[in-house]
C-alpha cells in the first residue's frame, strides 16, 4: 500500500517576507529601466537595473507577461491606495475603491462629471507614468484592469447602471450597457491617441473631456427623447371553457 504523499513545506515566516521584499524591489528596479530606456527595455537590462540575473527575474514572474502584469498591479493598487499583499485581495480591494470613485447616479450632469473625473484620472496617470503605460499597453494587460472572475469592469458596470438610471426603462440593458462601453472607450482612446505623440499638450486633451462628455450624453439623451417606448403587451382574453358556457 503507498504511503500518501506528504503535505509540501510551508516557508517560514521570515523566508516568505524576504520574498516578498526581493519581488518588490525586483518591481522597482523594473519600473526604474522602463521609465529611464521606454517600454521596448529588455529584460536583461531589468535583470541589471536590479543587480540579479535574467533566470532570477523568471523565477518569480514567469515570463516578460508575468512580469507586466504584476506591473499593473502594483502601479493601480498605488493609485487606488491599495496595500501591497495578497493578488487576489489587492484587486478585490481595487474594485471597491473603483465602485466608490465612480458611483450609478440618477441624473445626466452627475454621469457626465464621472466620465470627466474618469478620463481626467485616467490621463493623469498615463502623464505620470507615460513608459510604464505605453509598456503596459505592449504587453497587453490594460484590456481587463483587475480582472474580476465573471468579467465584468466594475467601471463599466457602474455607466451601464448609470445610464439605466438616467434614461429609465426606454432602453434595454444590452443597448445601455453598449452605450457605456462606448463612452469609456472613447474617453479613454483620447488619453491613449495622446499618449502616443509628443505635440499634444495634456491640458488641451482634459478641457475636451467636458465638451466631449457632454456631446455624448445630450446625443444619447435626445436618442431616448424620440424613440418611443415599446407598447405595452395586451393580455390575450382567457379562453371560456364548455362548462361556463353551458352556463
Amino acid at each position: 500500500m503507498r504511503r500518501p504523499a506528504p503535505p509540501p513545506a510551508r516557508r517560514a515566516p521570515d523566508t516568505e517576507a524576504r520574498r516578498g521584499e526581493q519581488r518588490r524591489r525586483l518591481l522597482q528596479a523594473a519600473q526604474q529601466a522602463i521609465h529611464r530606456d521606454g517600454p521596448h527595455v529588455s529584460m536583461d537590462d531589468i535583470a541589471a537595473e536590479a543587480g540579479i540575473t535574467k533566470p532570477i527575474v523568471y523565477r518569480y514572474f514567469g515570463d516578460r507577461r508575468g512580469l507586466a502584469i504584476a506591473l499593473r498591479d502594483t502601479a493601480f493598487g498605488a493609485m487606488l491606495a491599495t496595500p501591497a499583499g495578497d493578488a487576489g485581495r489587492d484587486r478585490e480591494q481595487a474594485r471597491e475603491r473603483i465602485a466608490s470613485f465612480y458611483p450609478v447616479v440618477s441624473d445626466a450632469e452627475h454621469l457626465r462629471r464621472v466620465l470627466v473625473g474618469w478620463a481626467t484620472s485616467f490621463q493623469m496617470f498615463v502623464a505620470m507614468n507615460r513608459n510604464l503605460y505605453r509598456f503596459l499597453r505592449a504587453e497587453g494587460v490594460l484590456e481587463s484592469v483587475f480582472e474580476n472572475r465573471d468579467g465584468d469592469d466594475p467601471l463599466t458596470v457602474s455607466l451601464a447602471a448609470s445610464l439605466r438610471e438616467v434614461f429609465g426603462r426606454r432602453i434595454d440593458e444590452r443597448t445601455a450597457t453598449l452605450w457605456a462601453q462606448g463612452a469609456r472607450s472613447m474617453l479613454g482612446g483620447l488619453v491613449d491617441w495622446a499618449s502616443r505623440r509628443d505635440d499634444v499638450d495634456r491640458f488641451e486633451v482634459e478641457a475636451q473631456f467636458e465638451v466631449l462628455a457632454g456631446a455624448l450624453l445630450d446625443g444619447l439623451g435626445r436618442s431616448v427623447e424620440s424613440t418611443p417606448p415599446p407598447p405595452a403587451r395586451r393580455r390575450p382574453a382567457a379562453r371560456r371553457t364548455r362548462a361556463s358556457r353551458r352556463r
